[in-house]
């Protein structure tokens, strides 16, 4: 093999690493948007069922765990928006035949994975603290901790209902007088 047939052989195999890792980026994002999204709109629509019938506990917990997964989504977004950047930059010089600047690597490149990884955590975190209220407020149910005048009340209605169905009491006789 000549050095030339190397070199060609050596920026294919770059040229399809560059692009297997560009797919498996893109992957990655649409999963953590698909998750990040999702979670979002579970906990939106599904927050009525841990409100129900009490006052939901530790409630800082859900809007810290929306927090971090808006967060995901704003980092996802972010890191989109450098990747495209970067690949801009690196197409601009190709295209001008700025060789020495298409080898360089761009400023915005070094922000790519800290920004992936950011979000990466912060889909973890969300996951985390919503698994954190979810617990709480589910073991806050099941312990039977509702409050007893939720359960004086219940027992005081079927009390009213019972005594509606009920007949009205007979009157009392009057009282006998002996002769």
């Amino acid at each position: 093999m000549t050095p030339e047939d190397a070199e060609k052989a050596a920026d294919e195999f770059q040229k399809d690493l560059s692009r297997y890792k560009f797919e498996q980026e893109t992957q990655r994002d649409k999963a953590l948007v698909l998750i990040a999204g999702g979670a979002l709109t579970a906990t939106f629509a599904f927050i009525a069922s841990f409100t129900e019938n009490h006052r939901p506990v530790n409630i800082g917990w859900l809007f810290f765990a929306w927090g971090a997964w808006t967060a995901t989504l704003v980092f996802t977004v972010a890191g989109y928006s450098l990747s495209i950047k970067v690949y801009n930059l690196v197409i601009n010089a190709l295209s001008e035949a700025r060789w020495a600047d298409a080898h360089k690597r761009p400023r915005a490149a070094g922000w790519i994975e800290p920004v992936n990884v950011a979000s990466s955590v912060c889909a973890v975190l969300g996951f985390a603290l919503f698994g954190y209220f979810a617990y709480t407020n589910l073991a806050e149910r099941s312990n039977g901790s509702e409050s007893k005048t939720r359960k004086e009340e219940s027992f005081k209605e079927v009390q009213r209902s019972i005594e509606r169905k009920l007949p009205p009491p007979l009157p009392t006789p009057p009282a006998q007088t002996s002769p």
